[in-house]
């Protein structure tokens, strides 16, 4: 029997009026123990597709032998990202305090305390009276 029929069936006491249909389907009622039923139901399919996807790790780390090899690969390209990207910043900062020790306060006090940050991309700007420089 369709989980409708056992909810909204007129053997089963919730009327056809209180039916509405959700998002993924299934109907959904004012009534709390058919909201329960419902909701018990999302969680098995939610407990349903974990163990697919576990299933299907497990027949990956089986059968696909270079898996490995591509992991290695992606994790080690990552680690070089994030060195370039923390040099980048560090030049950045680098840049920040070279042009505060020549025109004075440079870094924006209000913004990070007149410290050049490295965490990056926070817009600080560097002013002089004439000149205007913003990373």
């Amino acid at each position: 029997m369709h989980h409708h029929d056992e909810c909204c069936g007129s053997e089963k006491g919730c009327e056809e009026s209180s039916c509405c249909e959700s998002e993924h389907g299934h109907h959904h009622h004012q009534d709390d123990k058919c909201e329960m039923l419902y909701s018990l139901l999302d969680v098995a399919n939610e407990a349903w597709r974990d163990v697919l996807k576990e299933k299907i790790k497990d027949y990956i780390r089986a059968n696909d032998h270079k898996i490995d090899d591509v992991a290695k690969i992606v994790a080690e390209t990552n680690h070089k990202v994030w060195e370039h990207k923390m040099a980048k910043e560090k030049l950045a900062c680098n840049f920040k305090e070279k042009m505060k020790e020549l025109f004075g306060k440079c870094c924006d006090d209000s913004s990070h305390g007149g410290e050049c940050k490295t965490s990056g991309g926070n817009g600080s700007e560097c002013k002089t009276s004439d000149n205007k420089f913003k990373r």
